[in-house]
């Protein structure tokens, strides 16, 4: 075929009328349909005759051929943009995975550690059941009142013994009358002296404080001994220490009484001393009791609240193994946000870059070729004119020619397959408007 004749009316830039239109229109129908016949209708070809009727001259054809290889550069383009939007979707993906991961394995250690807690505050409030069937409740407040009776005692005891020591092993009450003599002053020796631990520092220095501790401490270690051998099927060395420990005070309430009757006898006229007075004198009875009976007191409160100890001890291993556990949760959960924020971290920024870099570089690469295409259907519109065609011409022989080969195709198939090629070909048809700028 040669190229298209245009009407004359169209030449000279005014709009043909439809007697002129028709020998034309007749003319590319029924060369459409010739030429669909060849071919059974194939779109791709129906394609290359669209193309013949605008190729006019060349730079039309040179025009539409640099608008082709641009389109087919934006078609690699947008390829590329896809696989690497693609991409950066998968990496934003996997970093919503690590989110989500992240957030179900420290909800799962914070559940764990709230448990935690609210089995500490059940042991605390008397709940055992958690700590096994051998575990027994113990009663707090007694166990706390009687530790606190018992530190009293035993700073009680050790002064006491300390100042009964003093006055029963270092105190001369001849060498303290004299010294009182000599600084105007007098007094005698009493049951307890609370000026014991200076004193024997004054007078025999470091050695002698520490000899009234350990003196003192006698007692408290009679007093555990008793605990421990509480213990025991055999009850004889039980009454061996409750025996010991009254004959030792015995003796050193023996011992103070002699000495304070010495000592008031250098004041006021006293009869000789004999040993049957101590058990007449109530100061005697008033040390033997003030001391093995309070012994006797702290060593039983000590056999109690070491008892009620072992109650407990179960509580407080069960709250420091709960603790202990806790810690340990909370350094998983701060390693887990750690490890995960360095994933996520790092995919976040390789998606940015891919983002930023590759789908930028390639957005921007089609922003200028579409700017270009504009330019160049500019010129083919303003070309097109100036040669003497005109669109509404063009449509006109490209509509007269379709109508031809769509008819050629509905004689030659079967009703539904001839639908489905005649969509296909307006659908070329569509796209070659758009290329050439005029759709």
């Amino acid at each position: 075929m040669s190229k298209t004749t245009i009407p004359n009316g169209a030449a000279n830039g005014a709009t043909p009328s439809l007697a002129e239109m028709l020998p034309a229109f007749e003319t590319d129908a029924r060369f459409g349909e010739e030429q669909a016949e060849k071919v059974g209708g194939d779109p791709l070809v129906l394609q290359n005759f669209l193309f013949m009727f605008y190729d006019q001259d060349n730079v039309t054809a040179s025009l539409r051929q640099e608008i082709y290889q641009i389109d087919r550069e934006n078609e690699r383009h947008k390829e590329s943009v896809k696989q690497y939007r693609q991409e950066v979707d998968a990496l934003r993906g996997s970093t919503q995975n690590f989110i989500t991961e992240r957030g179900r394995l420290v909800a799962e250690r914070q559940h764990e550690i709230a448990h935690k807690r609210v089995e500490i505050r059940r042991i605390k409030g008397g709940d055992y059941t958690l700590l096994g069937t051998n575990a027994h409740p113990a009663n707090r407040l007694a166990y706390w009142i009687a530790v606190v009776i018992l530190l009293v005692l035993t700073a009680y005891l050790i002064s006491f013994y300390a100042s009964v020591v003093y006055n029963a092993f270092l105190l001369d009450p001849l060498a303290l009358a004299a010294r009182q003599a000599e600084s105007g002053s007098f007094s005698t020796v009493t049951i307890t002296n609370v000026r014991a631990f200076p004193m024997a520092y004054y007078e025999y220095g470091l050695l002698g404080v520490v000899f009234l501790l350990s003196g003192a401490f006698v007692f408290i270690t009679l007093g555990f001994l008793l605990y421990w051998f509480s213990h025991s099927k055999s009850s004889f060395w039980h009454y061996v220490l409750y025996f010991f420990t009254f004959l030792f005070d015995a003796f050193l309430a023996y011992e103070i009484v002699q000495k304070i009757h010495l000592s008031q006898s250098l004041v006021t006229e006293q009869q000789d001393w004999v040993f049957r007075m101590a058990f007449q004198n109530a100061e005697f009875y008033i040390i033997l009791f003030a001391g093995f009976g309070i012994y006797l007191a702290w060593g039983l409160l000590l056999k109690y609240v070491l008892e009620e100890f072992h109650k407990i001890l179960p509580a407080i291993s069960g709250i420091k193994r709960r603790r202990a556990e806790i810690s340990r949760l909370e350094q998983e959960i701060k390693e887990t946000q750690a490890q995960f924020g360095e994933k996520i971290q790092g995919l976040t920024q390789k998606a940015d870059e891919i983002e930023q870099r590759e789908v930028g570089f390639f957005v921007h690469a089609l922003e200028q070729n579409e700017a270009r295409i504009n330019s160049l259907r500019e010129k083919l519109r303003n070309h097109l004119q100036s040669s003497g065609s005109s669109a509404q011409s063009l449509r006109v022989h490209i509509t007269s020619f379709l109508t031809g080969w769509c008819k050629s195709i509905h004689g030659a198939r079967p009703e539904e397959e001839a639908k489905t090629m005649v969509a296909e070909c307006h659908k070329v048809v569509n796209n070659f408007y758009q290329t050439i700028g005029l759709n």
